[in-house]
């Protein structure tokens, strides 16, 4: 999240729109890969990583660490939390531990993620 917070004390207004960019893109990526199993999602995130990344005008290490928060935080309500999305959470960090991202993504950024919503307790996080 370092790349998140310079940017925003140096008054990046563009953070927000690039948030919201990646919040559109994992709803639309769950209209399509909700129901999927956990290898299926481990392949098409593999998949939608350069479209991610183009996503956010290539800024290619803002985009690894914030594709893990955002894809979680698009199942996540802020007052109920997951509810019935804690399952397919889960998923989606073990589809994404299995998956070909770099390892930056799959890495650090992905553990941060787990653990700021909560599922640390329920996946195994060691690399």
């Amino acid at each position: 999240m370092i790349e998140t917070i310079m940017k925003l004390t140096k008054g990046d207004n563009s953070i927000v729109e690039a948030y919201q960019k990646a919040k559109t893109f994992w709803d639309e990526f769950y209209e399509v890969h909700r129901n999927d199993s956990a290898k299926q999602l481990s392949e098409q995130l593999g998949r939608k990583q350069s479209a991610f990344e183009a996503l956010l005008d290539m800024d290619r290490t803002f985009a690894k660490e914030i594709m893990p928060v955002t894809a979680l935080a698009a199942l996540y309500d802020e007052y109920a939390g997951f509810e019935d999305n804690r399952s397919l959470a889960v998923k989606v960090v073990k589809a994404f531990q299995e998956s070909m991202v770099s390892v930056e993504v799959k890495g650090g950024h992905l553990r941060d993620a787990a653990v700021l919503f909560g599922l640390e307790d329920e996946v195994d996080l060691t690399i």
